[in-house]
């Protein structure tokens, strides 16, 4: 896991001490919960690790990030049903395939996310917005119906540890698609 801002860079590493502490392992200075948040928007890679057993807590130290956000800055960003439905998957056939989902519907988010500010570059410059959106629902449900071709197979391939490695060739296959969405996706904007 390197730095996407500086692939050569190493991956900062903080620690954190039994009291809850957070330091910079290399810079020797305290990192507080807003210091890790800022670290996410800015893209930079980072490690939070256990000071006693060096195990990687970050997503731990991540979701405190969320949690402090969520009590200083308005209404909370992750509804209570969604954290309810969240906890009650821990323990259940599913618990290895959502983490696969939330990403993947989490990389599509944002994907949709630059395609509607493409959308209101082209509604404000003069061309046709609808055939812009147009090609947004249709790039939109090709997604949803490859998808839905996949999900059946990673359901099957959590409920069965022996067929993990179906899982990761599901992964290069969603990343495929997604390139191959995202070239015609270029084209129709270009176009």
């Amino acid at each position: 896991m390197t730095d996407p801002v500086n692939p050569a860079r190493e991956p900062v590493v903080i620690t954190k001490d039994r009291s809850g502490r957070l330091r910079d392992r290399d810079n020797k200075t305290d990192v507080t919960l807003e210091d890790l948040a800022r670290l996410v928007r800015d893209g930079t890679s980072f490690v939070v690790r256990d000071a006693k057993s060096g195990d990687d807590v970050t997503c731990a130290a991540l979701a405190a990030v969320i949690i402090d956000a969520d009590s200083r800055a308005g209404p909370p960003m992750l509804p209570v049903s969604f954290m309810r439905d969240l906890i009650g998957y821990y323990g259940s056939g599913l618990q290895v395939l959502l983490p696969l989902y939330l990403d993947y519907s989490m990389q599509v988010f944002v994907e949709n996310q630059e395609n509607l500010r493409a959308y209101m570059e082209d509604a404000f410059s003069g061309t046709n917005p609808a055939a812009s959106l147009e090609a947004i629902g249709r790039r939109n449900m090709a997604l949803f119906e490859r998808t839905m071709k996949v999900l059946p197979e990673l359901y099957a391939a959590a409920r069965n540890p022996e067929e993990a490695s179906k899982i990761a060739d599901l992964r290069v296959q969603i990343a495929s698609v997604r390139a191959q969405l995202g070239a015609r996706g270029a084209s129709l904007s270009a176009g």
